[in-house]
């Protein structure tokens, strides 16, 4: 008998074979448990041996034809096919039709408009782009003497550079930082502002890189200061506003001191304090009046990055524990973080 054409309907024979499989193995073990069973309580009927050793014997063959009917019926085998899938080559460098495509693809990702200057922690885009003509590509003619040269006290701020100047922070003593300004073609100082504040003991100084906008200078400094400063005071400049991240946040000072660099996003300043009411506070810009604050989690050392991704404007921030998605505004529904729903609290 020709089981294949027998069992022409797509998956008869795999269900058959299953039943004989397990019908097999049922009988077999039913019959070595009874034989073991009989040969303990019963030893001298050897009638009822034989029986279940016949019985055993005919659960093992039908397993047996069972596995071997699913192992080699063509239906069975030849149901899914194997596919090859052709591995395509890398594209030509050269090819210019797809290097043009690629040039002019649109990834759904934009950041802020482009300012003039270097305005912030990683330029005005914050994504360390810096758009400029005429650059040179070619360093070897250029002189190598410095066109001046400042001595800086300890930190790791950056420079921001806006309208002739150049911003950035340092530790002044052991117990205060100040802020700086310089003329960014002589080097020579403009004007400071030096204020209480201490870090770390190992690797003192401040972290962040000042943020300039619409006149006005945003740092943090190392354990949490938070200033607005105008960007050109008529003499001795004086905090517009300010605020203390770790009392006010509840948090506790990292290890390696606050890292956050301020990021301006429409009328809102946006930190990061890492602090128990507030993981990342928005503020208005100008006021200093607080927005809103979101999430409960430990400070890390990164600064948050504004971004439309897929048509949503929002507030990418990686705190000590966790990245989160933030709206920047108060009014919108929280975007999902990455992995777990911040809801921002409005103040």
């Amino acid at each position: 008998m020709n089981l294949d054409k027998l069992f022409q309907a797509k998956g008869t024979e795999e269900y058959l074979s299953l039943f004989l499989l397990g019908l097999g193995a049922l009988l077999a073990i039913v019959a070595l448990v009874g034989l073991a069973v009989g040969v303990v309580r019963r030893p001298s009927k050897a009638a009822n041996v034989v029986g279940l050793l016949v019985v055993a014997i005919l659960g093992c063959g039908l397993a047996g034809f069972a596995t071997y009917f699913r192992m080699n019926s063509p239906l069975t085998t030849q149901r899914v096919p194997v596919q090859f899938v052709p591995v395509v080559p890398p594209a030509d460098e050269n090819d210019t039709v797809e290097l043009t495509a690629l040039k002019s693809a649109n990834l759904g990702i934009t950041t802020q408009p482009v300012v003039s200057g270097w305005n912030q922690w990683r330029g005005p885009g914050r994504d360390g782009v810096a758009i400029a003509d005429n650059v040179h590509d070619q360093l070897d003619h250029l002189s190598k003497e410095s066109l001046w040269k400042v001595p800086i006290k300890s930190g790791y701020s950056s420079f921001a550079l806006s309208d002739g100047c150049l911003y950035t922070m340092e530790m002044s003593s052991p117990v205060t930082e100040s802020v700086l300004c310089l003329d960014a073609s002589t080097g020579k100082e403009i004007w400071r502002y030096t204020y209480q504040g201490t870090g770390p003991g190992s690797y003192p100084g401040p972290r962040a890189t000042p943020a300039i906008f619409d006149g006005r200078v945003y740092t943090v400094g190392v354990a949490g200061t938070f200033l607005c400063l105008p960007a050109k005071p008529d003499g001795k400049p004086e905090p517009l506003w300010q605020h203390q991240l770790v009392s006010e946040f509840a948090a506790d000072v990292p290890g390696w001191g606050i890292a956050c660099s301020p990021l301006i996003e429409g009328n809102l300043v946006i930190v990061q304090p890492g602090g128990k009411k507030g993981s990342v506070a928005a503020f208005d810009r100008v006021t200093g009046k607080l927005a809103w604050t979101a999430l409960d989690d430990p400070s890390g050392y990164s600064s948050p990055v504004a971004a439309t991704i897929a048509g949503v404007r929002q507030i990418v921030c990686v705190t000590g524990k966790l990245g989160s998605s933030l709206p920047p505004s108060r009014s919108l529904v929280p975007a999902q973080p990455f992995r777990k729903n911040p809801h921002p609290r409005s103040r």
